[in-house]
């Protein structure tokens, strides 16, 4: 399962960074995107925009393509 599919009000870990560029990985770790890391999905804008969601330490959204490089976990 990737970031992208992350429905609001559900929790994951963040289980691999492997498949985001190099570019951007230094930029989703800069937010506190790291593996193992636990993310909830706050909003899911309308017409395909970004999705937000919720960190420890903050808020940010992500677009489709850097999200659905992201592979999570479901938490239960």
């Amino acid at each position: 399962m990737t970031l992208w599919e992350l429905k609001p009000n559900q929790h994951c870990k963040i289980k691999n960074l492997k498949e985001v560029s190099e570019s951007v990985s230094s930029k989703i770790r800069d937010l506190g995107i790291l593996e193992a890391e636990s993310v909830g999905c706050l909003q899911w804008l309308p017409m395909g925009g970004p999705r937000v969601y919720r960190l420890e330490n903050g808020i940010f959204a992500l677009e489709k393509s850097i999200a659905n490089s992201i592979e999570v976990e479901l938490e239960s």
